[in-house]
């Protein structure tokens, strides 16, 4: 299955789009790919995408787009559809791929993979070519380096990717890809290349750095220092009944809270009391203000009727005034907001004319502004509510009882 997914369907669908499709438009179909394999191993593999992930995904397809879509040649919808139905293809089989060979090696499931894969590709092929032309030297020496070297180090570097890095991460890498055909156009071809052009290799270098996986000490100290381990030391056993004093008096009748466990009658309460514990918050950190601001001001721009450019410049000012603060909560926010500067700069001045003819490079401009804009207000909205918790893991339960050794009997 892996070699039909992986090999004889992706060639399939790739070679019926290149034949329908510009190479600029085919580049930036594909360059979808990083978010789609975050998205689908987050579903099969349990690999939660973080901000840093998503942001550098936007910023990598907006640098594609910089480099590629300069109004030369036209869309064929089949084309687009033939290249989008292989970008998912790919993206599911590498992250089954991920799941499914965890303790084979790597080369041999490579090998057997491609050997599958040309076996289904045999028929097809004969059916719709026949037999192979004669091949001049050239050919055969192209064959030779197309064989062994793109398709099966290639692959086999691929997955090695995926066995230790994230999966978001590897597909931010397959977007030097279209960087690398740039560069070499123009070292080798004499191509030359305008001022949007330039910018996107930088923009898609920028996306890649930002979602490359955070390490795990530094990631695990910063924890721990903001949200300091709770004691787990068992509890107590209550001291013995001296003589003449009756025992522990037994619980009411009803349901015993157990450490963990919460009463259902007290659960009311506790959710009541959270929420008003927070609304009534006197201990604020230093940042508060600067993330309230900053949360409310987003929030009026993304439900806005019309986003102009300078309320992403308000954007900008207040998430810098958040930053200065050592305990604000708005860092991913900001981060998002950054990224969607930038798609506003390709939605104008640079791309206004195909957003006013609503062509597909202009709709896919706005769909991911705005989609960075929705995420960012809800992850600064909920960040700055989160914030007011009486402590970092704490609960509606744990806000009604504070100590959790502590049973409590059901209320009434």
């Amino acid at each position: 299955m892996l070699g039909l997914l992986n090999v004889s369907v992706l060639f399939v669908l790739g070679y019926a789009a290149s034949q329908l499709l510009p190479t600029s438009v085919a580049s930036t179909v594909m360059a979808v790919s990083p978010p789609a394999m975050t998205l689908i191993a987050w579903a099969l593999v349990s690999e939660r995408p973080g901000i840093a992930h998503l942001a550098g995904a936007a910023i990598g397809l907006g640098g594609v787009c910089l480099m590629l879509l300069t109004g030369a040649g036209g869309v064929s919808v089949p084309g687009v559809l033939a290249l989008a139905a292989a970008m998912l293809v790919s993206s599911f089989a590498h992250i089954l791929t991920k799941r499914w060979n965890t303790g084979a090696d790597v080369l041999a499931s490579t090998a057997w993979q491609l050997a599958a894969g040309a076996l289904f590709l045999l028929p097809v092929a004969a059916a719709a070519e026949g037999l192979p032309p004669a091949l001049s030297a050239p050919e055969l020496l192209a064959f030779g380096y197309v064989a062994p070297v793109a398709t099966a180090l290639a692959f086999a570097a691929w997955f090695t990717g995926l066995r230790h890095l994230p999966a978001g991460t590897v597909g931010l890498v397959g977007l030097l890809n279209p960087v690398t055909g740039v560069l070499l156009g123009t070292a080798v071809a004499g191509e030359a290349l305008n001022v949007q052009q330039l910018c996107g290799p930088a923009f898609v270098l920028a996306g890649v750095v930002l979602g490359r996986p955070a390490r795990a000490g530094r990631r695990g100290s910063r924890r721990t220092a903001l949200h300091p381990v709770r004691d787990q030391r068992p509890p107590a056993s209550p001291p013995p009944a001296t003589p003449g004093e009756d025992g522990p008096r037994p619980p009411r009748s009803g349901r015993h809270r157990q450490p963990g466990r919460t009463a259902t009658g007290g659960s009311v309460v506790a959710r009541r009391q959270s929420f008003t514990g927070r609304v009534r918050a006197r201990t604020y950190s230093d940042a508060v203000l600067y993330d309230a601001a900053f949360a409310a001001v987003l929030v009026f721009v993304t439900t806005s009727r019309v986003i102009s450019p300078q309320y992403l410049i308000w954007l900008l000012g207040l998430g810098a005034l958040c930053l200065t603060g050592r305990s604000t909560v708005q860092r991913r926010p900001v981060l998002l907001i950054l990224a969607a500067c930038f798609f506003t700069v390709l939605e104008f001045p640079v791309g206004f004319g195909q957003v006013v003819r609503s062509d597909l490079p202009g709709i896919v401009v706005l769909l991911i502004r705005d989609g960075l804009l929705l995420a960012a207000t809800v992850s600064a909205c909920r960040r700055l509510w989160r914030s007011t918790a009486s402590g970092p893991e704490a609960t509606p339960d744990d806000a009604a009882f504070p100590d959790p050794d502590h049973a409590v009997a059901p209320l009434g």
